[in-house]
């Protein structure tokens, strides 16, 4: 929680340490290993081992839609299409109120090419939104992909 926190408020070092201090002390704890996994993957760092904490994650609770999308998008940024929609399609179709999970998703479809469905799933994230960096990222995303 502590690490949760730490990178919330933009502290994602100082995060990732409690995320490693905490796999020390519970080296089976999901939520420490999707966190730790994700930050590596959000700085494209090291993404074969974040893939393999996120997969633990995954396989301590598998309906944890938080836990899907992380998986997802690994497998998006290394470029696997097919598996990142499985993951992320599952983590949106648990009903998720995250608007990031929604705009990870809006992001695969746009690299697949589907304009149609990226564009709604932007729109349903920017309904969720309310963190203004995200809210402007999301309408910005939303005009260049109706203007296309």
């Amino acid at each position: 929680m502590i690490g949760s926190f730490l990178a919330h408020t933009g502290r994602k070092e100082e995060a990732e340490a409690s995320y490693i201090e905490a796999l020390r002390l519970q080296p089976d704890n999901p939520l420490a290993l999707n966190n730790l996994g994700y930050s590596l993957v959000e700085r494209n760092d090291r993404l074969g081992e974040a893939l393999e904490l996120i997969q633990r994650a995954v396989d301590a609770a598998p309906d944890n839609p938080s836990f899907l999308d992380s998986l997802g998008w690994a497998y998006f940024k290394m470029g696997k299409l097919e598996e990142a929609e499985r993951y992320l399609s599952m983590a949106v179709g648990s009903e998720t109120k995250s608007p990031t999970v929604h705009e990870h998703l809006g992001d695969l479809y746009e690299r697949l090419a589907k304009k149609e469905l990226a564009l709604k799933a932007w729109q349903k994230a920017l309904s969720l939104s309310q963190e203004a960096e995200q809210t402007a990222r999301l309408k910005s995303k939303i005009g260049a992909g109706s203007n296309k």
